[in-house]
């Protein structure tokens, strides 16, 4: 066991040494490939009357490092493992006109042909973590954009480069097992990046949960109707400016994007507060206007204006730039340093100037078009409400398409009902006093929440109070000052899922009139008025049978897990149910068609076989309406052995 545990230590040690040697040689080598091809750099791929001329003129001299004899040696003595990274970070620096050279390109070659002979598996002499070390760098190397394209689809090398099979000596480094995961991904920091996407892509986060990936060499998108003139003027501009930033403080720096980044965030909330906001004025005016002629069209008018703004919103560009220009200096005057000399302090105004409205007007480029059709809308159904246009009914309306979007299932042209078509203004003589939908909404989501939430009894409401929420409800449904087709939808669900859980017993009702059994609410037999739970039940379904212009989401009371809660709760919670659906079918708002569906779909779903039994039989003491066979056959199918259902669901009025 020493002896184990001293090999093991000198395996540790070696794997030390090996690691502190291949960095340094990595370091060196991309310092020497910096001295030996910067003086060549250019900021694109030149011509090819410059590459002959400069492949002719720079073969005349030897090359700083013999690197095709390096690589062959280091391949006959099995040391690939050292040398290959090494060369890597060399032929990194390589200029455009490096790769022709024919010592590079023949090392290239080689590197090529030895990248299409590893394989990655761990039945070869070579250890797998060496192979995978080798092939990463080999791989990044060759997405270089210096490196020409044409060298992969080239022949001439199979010749020029063997790998000997016979070699004498020691085995070499290649078969020694000196790498690790800490020094793969110190050497191929974009493995490490890979592995946290690829973990957060699987466990289903988003992929900002991932790094930098720094290894990858950026190149920027160039827009092909830019000048080559003017993206060579801007690309010299950012590198006068890194040259800038070079010779200054690092504070500095931070200080000029930190200033250019909020100038450019106020000159956005700039334009949303005043420019946004005086072309939708303009716009109303022209809407009002518009509308007073007698053959007016509200849809066609809609459309003109919109273009109208959306083509004037281009404005926000140039006003942002002068805003950014204004704004700039004087933040930045107030955060560098007094002792800043004069030429400091006016180039980083100058810079931060164009950070800011480079920011703020790549911004306002793709999004002021949206931004104004937004605001523009908003303004639009509020006017129309007011005004109680007969052309807000029309189809082609713009909230007819927001309602189409709310609520897709929706027909794209509106309901009518009793011959009356839906309008979107209030009724005469409203006095716009209504409870405003965020009002209600909250109340009612409080209460949804003592439902599924631990409570007390005094939390639990009492059922003049629901009664009143129930009216304000049908009082803000009734005035559209405040309304929006998304409000509407959200009381209309909210209101469906109060219903449930009422008619559940999740929710409990606190009256003084009502006795509790088996965890339900019932009402005493001595009294002689109406049960609370049937009157607002009764409430409930005159609220969903009014002309509004969206659909109750009643297949909510047909869902898996309001059914399962209704059959696990006790008679009172059955009776309550079975009295809603009945109310519903007998208002209109529910055929026994779409009932019989619901119950179709619920066929699917594994709901125990004795609760559906208990509801059976609690629907069949009812004795409601006719037999309905093909409910007889969902309840069939969900495996009722010795009852079958003589009466379908509901209550006598």
């Amino acid at each position: 066991e020493e002896e184990e545990e001293d090999g093991d230590m000198e395996q540790q040690d070696e794997k030390q040494r090996f690691s502190s040697v291949l960095l340094l040689a990595r370091l060196l080598a991309k310092f020497l490939g910096f001295i030996s091809f910067f003086p060549y750099q250019t900021f694109g791929r030149p011509s090819r009357d410059i590459q002959e001329t400069s492949v002719a003129l720079r073969s005349k001299s030897l090359p700083v490092l013999d690197v095709c004899a390096v690589l062959s040696n280091s391949i006959r003595r099995k040391r690939t493992i050292l040398t290959v990274p090494w060369l890597v970070e060399f032929l990194s620096m390589l200029d455009f006109i490096g790769p022709l050279l024919l010592c590079y390109r023949t090392t290239l070659g080689s590197l090529l042909l030895l990248y299409r002979k590893l394989q990655l598996n761990r039945s070869e002499e070579m250890c797998y973590l060496n192979k995978l070390l080798l092939v990463s760098v080999l791989g990044w190397l060759f997405q270089i954009p210096v490196i020409p394209e044409d060298i992969f689809l080239t022949s001439e090398f199979t010749a020029a480069v063997r790998e000997e099979d016979g070699v004498t000596g020691s085995a070499g480094l290649d078969c020694i097992p000196l790498v690790d995961q800490r020094l793969l991904y110190t050497c191929c920091p974009f493995l490490g990046e890979f592995r946290k996407l690829l973990a957060a892509f699987v466990s289903g986060s988003t992929a900002r949960s991932g790094g930098i990936i720094r290894k990858i060499t950026p190149t920027s998108a160039e827009l092909k109707d830019t000048p080559t003139a003017m993206r060579s003027q801007q690309k010299l501009q950012v590198d006068l400016e890194q040259a800038f930033f070079h010779n200054q403080p690092p504070s500095l720096r931070r200080t000029v994007e930190f200033v250019a980044e909020r100038v450019g965030s106020n000159a956005v909330k700039h334009m949303k507060a005043t420019l946004v906001r005086e072309l939708v004025e303009r716009g109303e005016k022209m809407l009002r206007d518009g509308l007073e002629s007698p053959n007016s069209n509200a849809s066609m008018l809609n459309e003109s204006i919109c273009a109208r703004l959306c083509e004037a919103g281009l404005e926000a560009l140039a006003k942002a730039t002068k805003y950014c220009n204004e704004k700039s200096p004087e933040a930045i005057r107030v955060l560098l340093p007094d002792e800043t000399t004069p030429t400091v302090l006016t180039t980083s105004e100058n810079i931060t100037k164009r950070l800011a409205a480079e920011k703020a007007c790549g911004w306002l480029s793709a999004n002021i078009t949206a931004l104004v059709r937004r605001e523009w809308r908003s303004k639009y159904d509020r006017v129309i409400k007011v005004l109680g246009s007969p052309a807000a009914a029309d189809p082609a309306d713009v909230d007819g398409v927001v309602a189409e979007l709310v609520h897709p299932e929706e027909s794209t042209t509106p309901k009518k009902k009793q011959g009356s078509e839906r309008v979107m203004c209030c009724p005469p003589h409203c006095k716009h006093n209504s409870p405003l939908p965020s009002d209600i909404l909250i109340e009612i989501k409080e209460l949804l929440s003592v439902a599924v939430g631990p409570r007390t009894d005094d939390e639990l409401p009492t059922s003049s109070h629901l009664r009143t929420l129930i009216h304000g409800v049908g009082d803000t449904l009734t005035c559209r000052k405040f309304l929006t087709s998304t409000s509407e939808q959200m009381l209309l669900n909210c209101t469906v899922l109060l219903a449930c859980k009422l008619v559940s017993g999740e929710l409990p009702v606190r009256c003084l009139s009502l006795r509790s059994e088996h965890g339900g609410v019932v009402v005493d037999s001595g009294s002689g008025s109406e049960p609370p739970m049937s009157e607002l039940l009764e409430q409930l379904a005159e609220l969903w049978g009014r002309d509004c212009r969206l659909s109750s989401p009643l297949h909510q009371l047909f869902t898996p897990l309001t059914i399962t809660a209704v059959l696990k709760a006790g008679n009172a919670e059955r009776t309550n149910y079975l009295l809603l659906v009945r109310k519903l079918v007998d208002k209109g708002i529910l055929s026994e068609e779409e009932v019989i569906s619901h119950w179709i779909k619920l066929t699917d779903s594994t709901l125990p076989a004795e609760l559906i039994e208990n509801f059976q039989l609690q629907s069949k003491r009812e004795k409601v309406f006719p037999p309905l066979s093909e409910m007889q056959k969902c309840i069939d199918t969900m495996q009722i052995s010795h009852q079958t259902l003589d009466g379908a669901t509901g209550l006598p009025v």
